[in-house]
């Protein structure tokens, strides 16, 4: 058994494994609940994984099993976006703030349909989403005696399998259907959403004057934070922000406008022509004096001696570079010819000696009768003839005689 350091008493000792699901659920003020979408940690989807799920339940994957832009736009197009077209009026939905929501499909469907995405202020969700406040810890502890319940009757004590796991979250689900309604409503009134009420999430924030026997423990409290942060922090650097974020409480859809004027901004920027150096100074009210043309570039008269000799020492020098890789090449060149004739040099005596061993090694007759060959000049060349096998070759050329 592992456990934390220093601790004496395991109260609770479960399989538990690094398999990832994630289940996005979403519901309105009245206690009704949209169709869930469940996220596999898997790189491709198997269809056994979809069976005897909740009743119109949806299924995707991701690489770490958590929702990100793929999947949440997936959730807003199937189960979503069908259920807000068939209301009337401005539609709102809130949600988390994360990046992964503001996906321009996402966005551009929201306002093509009347839809405000109105995110929460971060780190919040504890006191200001419903379904923090009032759902999901009922729904863990129905969970959890399901999944008990499904191991005692498999008796199985391994990691959680995909294909089981729909049916457990649809008898989870089944269980605790007559509560979910009355604690999603409960929630939205918790939070001060419906019936709109502000003074609902004001309440939760504690105070910062405490008083305690006529002493300010603010004073203290400041003192001992002023201490901590000269002592014992270090020197933060400024973090990359993953994804767009939106201002808590405006609308999602308010930063297409900003994200096309940037980009209108910016096409302009880059089509505006190209000034030349005569038109600057002109633009600027100075007059371009006369100027001399080195090597294809523009020289003012009025610059130093100087800087033009700098700048035909620096030309020089590109020159006098561009010749040495010349020379460099071609004498790359000449080694590799000197290398091709040493090969065939070599290759040409290893053909000497391998014809020398095999002369060696022939057999005695062939010998004697290699002797008794007869040699007969004429015309074309030096002839031999065998006359054992009637054989005959010539120096220039090989015939069959």
């Amino acid at each position: 058994v592992i456990v934390s350091k220093r601790r004496r008493r395991v109260e609770r000792c479960m399989p538990h494994s690094k398999t990832s699901f994630s289940v996005m659920c979403c519901g309105n003020p009245k206690g009704e609940f949209m169709p869930p979408m469940i996220v596999y940690k898997s790189k491709c989807m198997w269809e056994n994984w979809k069976k005897h799920g909740p009743r119109g339940a949806s299924y995707t994957m991701s690489k770490n099993g958590w929702f990100e832009a793929q999947s949440f736009t997936k959730w807003f197009m199937d189960l979503a976006l069908p259920r807000l077209k068939e209301l009337t009026g401005k539609k709102v939905i809130i949600g988390d703030n994360l990046g992964c929501h503001y996906t321009a499909d996402v966005l551009i469907e929201c306002r093509r349909h009347n839809i405000a995405f109105i995110p929460l202020i971060p780190n919040t969700t504890h006191i200001s989403q419903p379904l923090d406040v009032a759902v999901f810890s009922p729904v863990k502890k129905f969970w959890r005696q399901s999944l008990e319940a499904w191991r005692r009757e498999t008796r199985i004590k391994d990691d959680l399998q995909k294909t089981c796991f729909p049916a457990i979250l649809r008898s989870t689900f089944i269980r605790i259907e007559r509560e979910l309604g009355t604690a999603l409503e409960s929630g939205f009134r918790t939070c001060g959403i419906h019936p709109l009420d502000r003074t609902k999430i004001a309440k939760k924030i504690p105070s910062r004057v405490h008083v305690v026997d006529g002493f300010d423990l603010n004073i203290f409290n400041d003192s001992v934070l002023d201490f901590l942060e000269n002592n014992r922090t270090c020197s933060v650097t400024n973090k990359q922000t993953r994804g767009k974020k939106c201002e808590p409480g405006k609308n999602a859809c308010d930063m297409l406008d900003t994200q096309a004027a940037t980009t209108t901004e910016v096409l302009e920027v880059s089509q505006q022509p190209a000034q030349t150096q005569a038109q600057a100074s002109v633009d600027d009210g100075e007059q371009p004096g006369p100027s001399n043309v080195i090597n294809d570039r523009e020289v003012d008269t009025d610059t130093d001696d100087s800087d033009v000799e700098e700048q035909l020492t620096l030309e020089l020098e590109e020159a006098l570079a561009a010749q040495s890789d010349e020379d460099e090449d071609e004498e790359y060149f000449n080694i590799e010819e000197e290398m091709d004739e040493i090969e065939i040099e070599a290759i040409e005596n290893l053909a000497a000696k391998e014809r020398q061993q095999a002369e060696e090694q022939l057999p005695t007759d062939t010998v004697e009768e290699t002797e008794e060959m007869t040699q007969e000049e004429d015309g074309d060349g030096i002839s031999w003839v065998c006359p054992g096998c009637n054989i005959g070759w010539n120096s220039d050329t090989a015939s069959e005689m």
